[in-house]
């Protein structure tokens, strides 16, 4: 925030862009202030294909957690299936870090974590839907003969 004015509050957004808000906008509204607590949690999910061993993938997955020392001790650092999607196996990473840490953080685990998986032979897959036609479609007829006389 950088000024709370009598008809407006002007603020600065984290990728640097001055909002001047009305108040009568923000009394009764929720405001998220993703600064001012000194930890966040981060989530990072990661498909796998449903053919891979899910355990295989949840231990590389905690391996990256446990050996990044941004990530904090407590609460410990979490690894679970979150979802069973329409073309993959959901593995979610979650853990714990200090604010200065979140973005590189965050974009250092989805980067491990593609590397990680395909490193130890599982596979991300991308969206796909298989099309199953019921019944025959009907041969298509044969041209008839001409006739002789």
């Amino acid at each position: 925030m950088v000024q709370i004015g009598l008809f407006t509050t002007e603020l600065r957004t984290f990728d640097g862009v001055y909002v001047c808000v009305p108040n009568a906008q923000l009394w009764n509204r929720t405001i998220k202030n993703f600064s001012r607590l000194p930890t966040r949690r981060i989530d990072v999910p990661v498909g796998v294909a449903y053919e891979d061993d899910v355990d295989k993938a949840m231990t590389v997955l905690k391996g990256l957690l446990d050996a990044d020392d941004r990530v904090l001790a407590d609460p410990p650092a979490q690894v679970m299936v979150t979802e069973l999607g329409d073309s993959a196996v959901v593995v979610n990473m979650r853990c714990w870090t200090e604010a200065s840490n979140y973005w590189d953080l965050l974009f250092h685990l989805n980067r491990s974590a593609k590397l990680a998986v395909e490193a130890a032979g599982l596979t991300i897959p991308f969206p796909q839907r298989d099309v199953h036609l019921k019944g025959a479609l009907a041969p298509a007829p044969e041209p008839k003969a001409a006739k002789t006389a």
